[in-house]
Protein backbone atom coordinates (compact mmCIF):
# COMPACT_ATOMS: atom_id res chain seq x y z
CA UNK A 1 0.00 0.00 0.00
CA UNK A 2 1.32 3.83 -0.83
CA UNK A 3 1.06 5.99 1.56
CA UNK A 4 -0.99 9.33 0.23
CA UNK A 5 -1.67 13.04 1.56
CA UNK A 6 -5.10 14.64 2.35
CA UNK A 7 -5.30 15.65 -1.41
CA UNK A 8 -4.67 11.78 -2.58
CA UNK A 9 -0.90 11.98 -4.04
CA UNK A 10 1.61 10.04 -3.50
CA UNK A 11 3.52 10.57 -0.31
CA UNK A 12 6.39 11.39 -2.06
CA UNK A 13 5.49 13.89 -4.53
CA UNK A 14 5.02 16.21 -1.36
CA UNK A 15 8.26 17.80 -1.37
CA UNK A 16 9.19 17.59 -5.20
CA UNK A 17 6.51 20.20 -6.32
CA UNK A 18 8.81 22.80 -3.24
CA UNK A 19 11.76 21.98 -4.50
CA UNK A 20 10.68 22.59 -7.95
CA UNK A 21 9.88 25.96 -6.63
CA UNK A 22 13.18 26.74 -5.53
CA UNK A 23 15.35 25.90 -8.07
CA UNK A 24 13.12 28.19 -10.54
CA UNK A 25 13.83 30.70 -8.19
CA UNK A 26 17.42 30.60 -8.13
CA UNK A 27 17.26 29.94 -11.49
CA UNK A 28 15.50 33.16 -12.28
CA UNK A 29 17.66 34.94 -9.73
CA UNK A 30 20.44 34.19 -11.53
CA UNK A 31 19.27 35.03 -14.52
CA UNK A 32 18.67 38.16 -13.72
CA UNK A 33 22.02 38.49 -11.74
CA UNK A 34 23.60 37.86 -15.41
CA UNK A 35 21.75 40.61 -16.95
CA UNK A 36 22.35 42.95 -14.45
CA UNK A 37 25.87 42.37 -15.02
CA UNK A 38 25.55 42.19 -18.65
CA UNK A 39 24.30 45.45 -18.66
CA UNK A 40 26.45 46.90 -16.72
CA UNK A 41 29.84 45.86 -18.46
CA UNK A 42 29.90 47.28 -22.34
CA UNK A 43 32.85 46.82 -23.94
CA UNK A 44 32.50 49.32 -26.91
CA UNK A 45 35.92 50.34 -26.35
CA UNK A 46 39.16 48.27 -27.23
CA UNK A 47 41.29 47.42 -23.80
CA UNK A 48 44.14 49.68 -23.17
CA UNK A 49 47.42 48.64 -24.85
CA UNK A 50 50.40 50.54 -26.18
CA UNK A 51 52.04 53.80 -25.45
CA UNK A 52 52.60 57.69 -26.71
CA UNK A 53 55.02 60.05 -25.56
CA UNK A 54 55.31 63.35 -26.81
CA UNK A 55 57.84 66.61 -25.49
CA UNK A 56 55.98 69.21 -23.71
CA UNK A 57 56.93 72.44 -22.80
CA UNK A 58 55.78 74.56 -19.27
CA UNK A 59 52.60 76.65 -19.68
CA UNK A 60 51.74 75.17 -23.15
CA UNK A 61 49.12 72.46 -23.86
CA UNK A 62 50.23 69.13 -25.96
CA UNK A 63 47.40 66.95 -27.17
CA UNK A 64 47.85 63.40 -27.32
CA UNK A 65 45.20 60.85 -29.35
CA UNK A 66 44.48 58.28 -26.98
CA UNK A 67 41.38 55.95 -28.43
CA UNK A 68 38.70 55.51 -31.06
CA UNK A 69 35.41 56.53 -30.10
CA UNK A 70 32.71 54.02 -31.51
CA UNK A 71 29.57 55.99 -33.49
CA UNK A 72 27.16 53.87 -31.43
CA UNK A 73 27.49 55.12 -28.07
CA UNK A 74 26.51 58.23 -26.00
CA UNK A 75 29.32 59.59 -24.12
CA UNK A 76 28.45 60.46 -20.02
CA UNK A 77 32.50 61.24 -19.46
CA UNK A 78 35.88 60.29 -19.52
CA UNK A 79 38.80 60.83 -17.15
CA UNK A 80 42.73 60.22 -17.43
CA UNK A 81 44.10 57.48 -15.15
CA UNK A 82 47.34 59.76 -14.14
CA UNK A 83 49.83 57.59 -12.62
CA UNK A 84 52.48 59.77 -12.22
CA UNK A 85 52.76 63.74 -12.59
CA UNK A 86 55.67 65.94 -11.34
CA UNK A 87 54.70 69.00 -13.22
CA UNK A 88 51.87 69.87 -11.37
CA UNK A 89 49.67 69.65 -14.83
CA UNK A 90 46.36 70.04 -15.77
CA UNK A 91 44.89 67.15 -17.06
CA UNK A 92 42.06 66.88 -19.23
CA UNK A 93 39.82 64.73 -21.20
CA UNK A 94 38.31 65.87 -24.51
CA UNK A 95 36.70 64.74 -27.97
CA UNK A 96 38.02 65.55 -31.25
CA UNK A 97 35.40 65.44 -34.16
CA UNK A 98 37.77 64.60 -37.17
CA UNK A 99 37.64 67.38 -39.98
CA UNK A 100 39.24 64.02 -41.96
CA UNK A 101 38.30 60.65 -41.04
CA UNK A 102 41.56 59.50 -42.19
CA UNK A 103 43.05 61.36 -39.97
CA UNK A 104 43.78 61.18 -36.26
CA UNK A 105 45.41 63.75 -33.63
CA UNK A 106 48.74 61.34 -32.69
CA UNK A 107 50.89 63.94 -30.45
CA UNK A 108 50.03 67.57 -31.78
CA UNK A 109 49.91 70.98 -30.32
CA UNK A 110 47.19 73.53 -30.22
CA UNK A 111 47.67 74.41 -33.82
CA UNK A 112 47.64 71.26 -35.33
CA UNK A 113 44.62 69.90 -33.28
CA UNK A 114 42.43 72.57 -34.59
CA UNK A 115 43.30 71.40 -38.32
CA UNK A 116 42.99 67.73 -37.61
CA UNK A 117 39.34 68.73 -35.40
CA UNK A 118 36.05 70.08 -36.38
CA UNK A 119 35.34 70.78 -33.03
CA UNK A 120 36.71 69.82 -29.55
CA UNK A 121 34.52 69.39 -26.55
CA UNK A 122 33.87 67.63 -23.76
CA UNK A 123 33.17 63.74 -23.35
CA UNK A 124 29.69 63.96 -23.36
CA UNK A 125 26.68 63.00 -25.60
CA UNK A 126 26.19 60.86 -28.70
CA UNK A 127 29.33 59.87 -30.45
CA UNK A 128 30.08 60.06 -34.31
CA UNK A 129 31.48 57.83 -35.67
CA UNK A 130 34.91 57.78 -35.97
CA UNK A 131 35.15 60.74 -32.81
CA UNK A 132 38.64 60.44 -30.78
CA UNK A 133 39.54 60.84 -27.22
CA UNK A 134 42.47 63.11 -26.54
CA UNK A 135 44.04 63.78 -23.60
CA UNK A 136 44.96 67.37 -22.50
CA UNK A 137 48.08 68.04 -20.87
CA UNK A 138 49.37 71.34 -19.41
CA UNK A 139 52.04 71.11 -17.54
CA UNK A 140 53.25 74.04 -14.86
CA UNK A 141 56.69 72.64 -14.29
CA UNK A 142 59.44 70.79 -15.90
CA UNK A 143 59.13 66.74 -15.29
CA UNK A 144 57.19 63.72 -16.62
CA UNK A 145 53.07 63.54 -16.53
CA UNK A 146 52.26 59.54 -17.09
CA UNK A 147 48.68 58.65 -17.61
CA UNK A 148 47.67 54.94 -17.78
CA UNK A 149 44.89 55.49 -20.55
CA UNK A 150 41.33 56.51 -19.41
CA UNK A 151 38.25 55.54 -17.91
CA UNK A 152 35.09 56.51 -19.80
CA UNK A 153 31.55 56.34 -19.02
CA UNK A 154 29.08 55.49 -21.54
CA UNK A 155 25.38 53.53 -22.56
CA UNK A 156 24.79 51.90 -25.73
CA UNK A 157 21.13 51.33 -26.60
CA UNK A 158 20.63 48.68 -24.00
CA UNK A 159 24.41 48.86 -22.21
CA UNK A 160 25.81 51.43 -19.59
CA UNK A 161 28.99 51.64 -17.37
CA UNK A 162 32.34 52.68 -17.31
CA UNK A 163 35.63 51.01 -19.25
CA UNK A 164 39.00 51.34 -19.22
CA UNK A 165 40.64 52.17 -22.30
CA UNK A 166 43.29 53.99 -24.42
CA UNK A 167 47.21 54.19 -24.28
CA UNK A 168 49.17 54.94 -21.83
CA UNK A 169 50.43 58.39 -22.59
CA UNK A 170 53.60 60.16 -21.21
CA UNK A 171 54.68 64.02 -21.79
CA UNK A 172 58.43 65.05 -20.44
CA UNK A 173 58.81 68.56 -19.59
CA UNK A 174 62.43 69.81 -20.08
CA UNK A 175 63.79 73.30 -18.95
CA UNK A 176 64.35 75.25 -22.11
Amino acid sequence: MTATTTDGRPAGDVGSAAVRRRVLAVAVGLGVLAACWWGTHPRAFQGPGSEVSGPGTVGEPVYLGLAVVPGDIHLTDATARVLLDSTDADVDVLVCRLADVHLGPGVVGPDDLESICRSVGHPTGPADDPDHLVLEVVPWSTGVVVVEGLDVTYRTTLQWGTQTTGMTATVVVEAP
